[in-house]
């Protein structure tokens, strides 16, 4: 998780656990648009086998098999089948392996049947052509199945994915790796997917609406947010909005990684123009 950077001096700011692995959250966003709701990033999902699960410490089982991610939808009154737009920051298992899910029968289905899954066509062409270093982060499994439905929406630059919804390119994570910018009434929240590290989830430049003490308590209690972007009423923020963090959204899927970004890395950073 620290690269180069020596074990005392990240001690300082995490302690791991008695398997060298830190607490590390994989946090999706939800985004209420006119034209339906727009999850970004899908978490780990349900197919892993025990063994994986105990070596990274995910924590993310939910209600009928599924995960705590479509518990948090129920929680708000969003089923799976009404999501229309699914963007993955990248197809890490972490971030895209709620793509797909494991039902009863132990077939593997997209877990947003009616959904377009948008992905950036390098991205793709890189999971799906892996080497030894690579393999160990994407899974066919999360891919395949999406494929088959005809659901993955391919970009190949930036893009306006739904109105005030874009997705621009931040290599690095990896190389075709994307984030997410929301605007809406010269407001913006940027949503970098894996690209923040360090320092999770570290607050940026906040507009003056957003309750910065709650999301910073947000980070300490490991819950995820919706975003919710509306025009302000009071006059003298007319023209702005307001990004109202809920604590209803969906508590985090944790996990103990030695080395995934997991969603740790995945929290909507909010700035001005």
């Amino acid at each position: 998780m620290f690269g180069v950077v020596p074990k005392p001096l990240w001690l300082r700011r995490i302690e791991p656990d008695d398997r060298n692995r830190i607490q590390l959250g994989m946090r999706c966003l939800l985004i209420e648009h006119d034209s339906g709701p727009v999850l970004i990033d899908t978490g780990a999902g349900n197919k892993e086998d025990p063994k994986f699960l105990d070596i990274y410490g995910i924590e993310n089982a939910g209600a009928n098999g599924r995960t705590m991610l479509e518990d948090g939808l129920a929680q708000i009154g969003v089923r799976s089948d009404e999501i229309p737009t699914v963007i993955n920051t990248h197809l890490h298992f972490d971030h895209a392996g709620g793509n797909t899910y494991r039902d009863e029968t132990g077939k593997i289905r997209p877990s947003f049947p009616r959904a377009r899954y948008v992905v950036k066509r390098g991205e793709y062409d890189f999971a799906t052509h892996t080497n030894e270093r690579t393999a160990a982060s994407y899974f066919p499994h999360n891919i395949n199945p999406v494929v088959a439905s005809g659901q993955f929406e391919f970009v190949v630059r930036e893009k306006e994915i739904v109105k005030g919804v874009r997705v621009v390119s931040t290599p690095g994570h990896t190389p075709f790796h994307q984030s997410v910018l929301i605007e809406s009434a010269g407001e913006r929240a940027l949503f970098l997917g894996a690209r923040k590290k360090r320092r999770a989830n570290r607050l940026l430049r906040a507009p003056k609406s957003v309750t910065v003490r709650e999301l910073q308590h947000e980070e300490a209690d490991g819950q995820a947010y919706r975003l919710t972007l509306r025009p302000s009423p009071t006059p003298r923020r007319a023209a702005g909005v307001q990004a109202e963090l809920s604590r209803r959204y969906v508590p985090v899927e944790r996990t103990r990684g030695l080395s995934r970004a997991g969603a740790f890395l995945c929290q909507s950073f909010l700035h001005q123009r």
